[in-house]
């Protein structure tokens, strides 16, 4: 009876443990408060008084005057024994349920599961009853030793963590930042409802229960606990790398746009442009991908990649001294020729990136944009004069951006362009300067384009 009591509490902060490092649920303090509370009440119930009880059963003798005494102490146990486990069942969804910050409705699921997993926590420790010859009281000795020690153990971690605060403090840290999508929530829920099923089943089967199929039964524990842990470790360890994989993404993404602000911040003409163009970019090239152009070329994932990587494009402006970049007049011919090197000079710059991190798919394109953008659809551009097609679709989609762009903002040498001359220009130039289904795609986008070009001045005058 006393073991029974036990079990209910320490299946309890098993599955407490469990539903923060597997299901990554987290609690603000006062939370945390509240259901420390429930806990050490659980405990009280479950550790102290179901156990006294069971203690003060086994003092009283068995006299005639004694049995109405102890039918009290066996009703009182039943009562506490009921509560410890109602108590445990309903507050684990509970706390669920209200902790959570969305996808609530899973919190209802999330006992049985649990409990699945704590079954093939506990089976595991009785495989080696199973496995050799025994007797049904060296059985009940190896369990209750067994369930103790695994007890203890569970009930040591707080400790563990306390003697090893720095570990235990990155972990915590890991798993704050860190939760589980939808997808993988249920995959480890529907997979711990089949283990909480199965556990009963194996529980109460009378063929697996015989003595004769203990080896089976080892079997059939054991294959359960494995399955457990690797679909656990594969959550887990696909969530951590996903985790990990965006937060560098982020990262890099950070220091394009830092690099990207470093290079127009030197140039008193392009406020807001590298920003902007991206943007542009990024509407053509979905309304080119709605369209069914370049269909195998403009995915999701390519045109994800453009947006990242067209703030790079005027790179090689680093290179330019101030005083041609910011030039307040017409420049001569050596000027611009030195001002035309930006864009051989800006794919040199992202090629040495490449080089130092890796293939990575955004800074190809960076360097396409980088090095092609100011090529001409009829081959009359630079730096390669190439033309048409040879031009990658990246290039000729930021040509247009960036254009548009340069007419309709203000310079130190002009003042910006109307709309409506400067939507007659890349008219104008479609199929000599630009391919014309981007300028197709371009005009398709107008109110996107306007909207964008609107929020920027409007963010520009506060």
């Amino acid at each position: 009876m006393i073991m029974q009591s036990l079990t209910i509490y320490f299946q309890y902060l098993c599955m407490l443990i469990m539903r923060k490092f597997i299901f990554l649920e987290k609690e603000t303090e006062e939370q945390k408060k509240i259901f420390r509370r429930v806990s050490i009440l659980l405990g009280i119930n479950d550790v102290i008084l179901a156990p006294a009880v069971t203690v003060i059963l086994a003092l009283i003798p068995p006299e005639d005057g004694a049995y109405p005494v102890i039918g009290m102490c066996f009703f009182l146990y039943d009562i506490l024994f009921n509560f410890g486990v109602l108590l445990g069942k309903v507050i684990i969804p509970l706390r669920s349920v209200v902790c959570r910050r969305k996808n609530r409705w899973l919190g209802l699921f999330i006992f049985f599961p649990l409990m699945g997993f704590t079954y093939q926590l506990q089976s595991i420790t009785l495989l080696p009853s199973y496995l050799f010859p025994s007797t049904e009281e060296t059985d009940m000795i190896f369990s209750v030793i067994a369930q103790i020690v695994f007890y203890l153990f569970i009930a040591a971690l707080p400790i563990i963590m306390k003697i090893s605060p720095a570990w235990y403090k990155t972990l915590c840290s890991d798993i704050e930042s860190r939760s589980l999508s939808l997808f993988e929530e249920i995959s480890v829920i529907a997979v711990g409802i089949w283990q909480y099923f199965l556990g009963y089943y194996i529980n109460n089967s009378e063929v697996l229960q015989n003595n004769e199929n203990t080896a089976l039964l080892a079997v059939v524990k054991l294959s359960c606990f494995v399955i457990s842990v690797i679909v656990i470790s594969l959550v887990i360890v696909t969530n951590r790398r996903k985790y990990y994989y965006e937060q560098t993404m982020s990262l890099q993404k950070n220091l394009i746009t830092v690099m990207a602000d470093m290079v127009e911040s030197r140039d008193m003409n392009t406020g807001g442009h590298i920003h902007r163009t991206a943007l542009y970019t990024d509407v053509i090239a979905r309304q080119l991908q709605k369209d069914g152009v370049y269909p195998d070329l403009l995915t999701d994932k390519y045109i994800d990649d453009m947006l990242i990587a067209a703030p790079l494009h005027d790179i090689g402006k680093v290179s330019i001294p101030d005083a041609v970049l910011n030039k307040p007049g017409r420049l001569d011919e050596d000027e611009f020729r030195m001002m035309k090197d930006h864009s051989m000079n800006g794919a040199v710059i992202i090629d040495r990136v490449e080089n130092a991190v890796g293939d990575i798919a955004y800074l190809v394109i960076a360097k396409e944009m980088a090095e092609y953008h100011h090529e001409w659809w009829n081959g009359k551009g630079y730096p390669n004069g190439i033309s048409g097609e040879d031009i990658p679709i990246c290039a000729r989609i930021l040509a247009v951006a960036d254009v548009f762009d340069a007419l309709v903002s203000k310079r130190v040498y002009k003042e910006p362009m109307p709309l409506d001359k400067a939507y007659a220009i890349i008219r104008e130039e479609s199929g000599t300067h630009f391919d014309p289904v981007v300028v197709i795609a371009f005009f398709e986008s107008k109110k996107q384009i306007e909207e964008i070009l609107y929020s920027s001045d409007e963010k520009e005058s506060v």
